[in-house]
């Protein structure tokens, strides 16, 4: 029998669990200050590196995190920001924070406030926003 699936992310019939790991790793970023905020997961082809990290992400999502998924293959940065910033439950945020992204392409300039031209900038004030919400690990309302 194979232990292998063809899917990625979907846990086969044989899986070593990792619950010690994923303990670990769930604890750091719940830390209030976090004690890391990256992880690397590596391993040998086939060895459930994204099962693991989809164990992660389902267990954050359901306690009311946001996760993004980002390729690679994309500008990370540029992805990232895209992704925050059409968030449904974070875009009022941003709106209410009087954010200026119309040079990054995003499209919107609010109250005459000097654009935000760079984004890595872009993503450290959409974070400080939410981070100010309270909005680290709490359900949205």
């Amino acid at each position: 029998m194979n232990p292998f699936t063809l899917n990625f992310g979907i846990k086969p019939t044989s899986y070593i669990s990792r619950n010690t790991l994923k303990d670990e790793i769930i604890h750091s970023f719940n830390a209030n200050p976090s004690t890391s905020n990256l992880y690397m997961i590596t391993g040998l082809r086939g060895s459930g590196k994204t099962v693991f990290l989809t164990d992660i992400e389902d267990y954050f999502r359901d306690q009311g995190w946001i996760v993004f998924d980002l390729s690679i293959e994309t500008n990370l940065l540029q992805s990232f920001a895209a992704k925050l910033y059409n968030h449904q439950k974070l875009r009022s945020f941003f709106n209410l924070a009087k954010l200026n992204f119309s040079h990054l392409g995003i499209g919107i300039e609010i109250n005459g406030e000097p654009p935000i031209t760079d984004l890595s900038t872009a993503i450290e004030r959409m974070l400080d926003v939410v981070k100010k919400k309270n909005k680290k690990n709490t359900h949205f309302s």
